[in-house]
């Protein structure tokens, strides 16, 4: 399932390693990945962490950067910060907003990731796989699910009562079950936008008071 930096509509305007003279320092490539969107919608970081930094940095424009083990995720040319030094964060919180600081030529996000402070391919840490998703607790799982379709009115919730799982989407409920594992499935059911799956398995419930 992929994980998306922006809340909001993007597109990427400039993948990983594209040749541009525009960065010497990195033998003319470009080290990341530059996603395009509307200035001021938000940014959410791909990882847990620590903001390790948070500042104006020259061509960088405002950065924050979070480490995760031997890890560095890069947010760069942002806006404004939602997020500060030092803090704990975990995988969807809002660190700022898209801007256009720095060396930059329109809004985006510039998203670069160091490994063992070596520069990588983005792409592979936007995707959550089947290893994470077993390793969720409830708020963190639905975290991620509403995040994955900001674009949709899909919420999750538990209730109260029963501790049953329920999601709604566009007004249609469904009461898919009572363990944090009903809702790991179910989240990997939807992930590709499956909701066809999820209304073969899982009946509307048109009965009962929503939740949420």
């Amino acid at each position: 399932m992929k994980i998306d930096p922006i809340k909001g509509s993007y597109y990427i305007s400039q993948g990983w390693n594209a040749y541009s003279t525009r960065y010497p320092q990195w033998g003319n490539r470009h080290k990341g990945i530059d996603f395009a969107g509307a200035k001021g919608l938000v940014v959410v970081s791909i990882s847990s962490g620590v903001v390790v930094e948070r500042r104006a940095r020259g061509n960088w424009g405002n950065l924050v950067v979070v480490q995760d083990g031997d890890k560095k995720f890069y947010y760069a040319h942002l806006n404004e910060f939602k997020t500060f030094l030092g803090k704990d964060i975990q995988r969807g919180e809002e660190i700022g907003t898209v801007g256009s600081t720095g060396m930059s030529t329109g809004p985006h996000l510039h998203l670069g990731v160091k490994l063992r402070e070596n520069w990588v391919d983005p792409d592979p840490y936007l995707t959550i796989n089947e290893e994470d998703i077993e390793n969720m607790n409830f708020e963190e799982l639905k975290r991620e699910l509403e995040k994955h379709f900001v674009k949709r009115d899909i919420r999750v919730n538990q209730d109260e009562q029963d501790g049953s799982v329920w999601i709604v989407d566009n007004g249609k409920r469904y009461k898919v079950g009572t363990q944090q594992d009903d809702l790991a499935m179910v989240m990997s059911m939807i992930a590709g936008e499956k909701l066809s799956d999820v209304e073969r398995n899982y009946p509307i419930t048109k009965d009962r008071k929503e939740v949420l």
